[in-house]
């Protein structure tokens, strides 16, 4: 843990483990994000050397020093495991719990149609969170968005009702599960988020993705948006 006059962080370290640059592409996807107009955790990144961190805001602590109460998707949806679930499971969480709840869904579909294009498939259920804040029970910030190519093709949530990367169409039909009626308005979200990560090029040179795992990844990720 991390504090300075601006709160306190989270610190990440890459893993010599790790396969791809964990740390740089985090931090690209959560920029990418941003940039998608999903609200995310704030995020820094540092190099040490011959190392970079990423330091991430506890979003879960108060002005006041105290933390604010947070639940897992999974603990709500008294799941036995975080990998057997939808998207469409947490919008009903959302539609019970949440305090704005409209504007909560249209928050989780968008997240879904980002992590889709940037191939964020390890979408589990403790990846989300509702948080108690002075409104009540709201969506927590995005957090966590990694690309995952060559690890898992399908998504662990499911999307509708199939785990694999939804076509175009049926992304679209699915926004009417998160409170999108209008076929438009549908349309303006996904082509906002396509927008966004198209621009993954210049988020990963400033970000320090190595060139092979920016090769990589990228190439995925041009893939993935031609279908949208």
């Amino acid at each position: 843990l991390v504090e300075d006059e601006k709160g306190a962080y989270l610190a990440k370290f890459a893993s010599t483990k790790d396969q791809l640059d964990i740390v740089s592409l985090e931090a690209a996807a959560m920029e990418l994000a941003r940039n998608a107009g999903i609200d995310t955790a704030e995020t820094r990144l540092f190099s040490l050397g011959s190392r970079q961190c990423l330091l991430v805001k506890r979003f879960d602590l108060n002005k006041a020093g105290g933390r604010n109460h947070m639940v897992s998707m999974q603990s709500l949806l008294k799941a036995d495991g975080y990998y057997y679930a939808g998207y469409r499971d947490m919008a009903e969480v959302i539609r019970h719990a949440s305090t704005q709840p409209g504007h909560d869904l249209q928050r989780l579909y968008k997240q879904m149609v980002f992590n889709v294009m940037i191939g964020n498939t390890d979408d589990h259920l403790k990846n989300f969170l509702m948080l108690h804040n002075d409104e009540g029970w709201r969506l927590s910030p995005a957090f966590d968005l990694v690309p995952n190519i060559g690890f898992n093709r399908e998504h662990v949530l499911r999307i509708g009702l199939d785990n694999r990367p939804p076509d175009l169409e049926a992304l679209l039909q699915e926004a009417r599960h998160f409170g999108l009626k209008r076929r438009q308005q549908t349309v303006e979200v996904v082509r906002h988020v396509h927008e966004a990560v198209s621009g993954w090029s210049t988020v990963f040179k400033a970000c320090n993705v190595p060139e092979k795992d920016a090769e990589s990844i990228g190439r995925d990720i041009s893939q993935r948006l031609e279908k949208y």
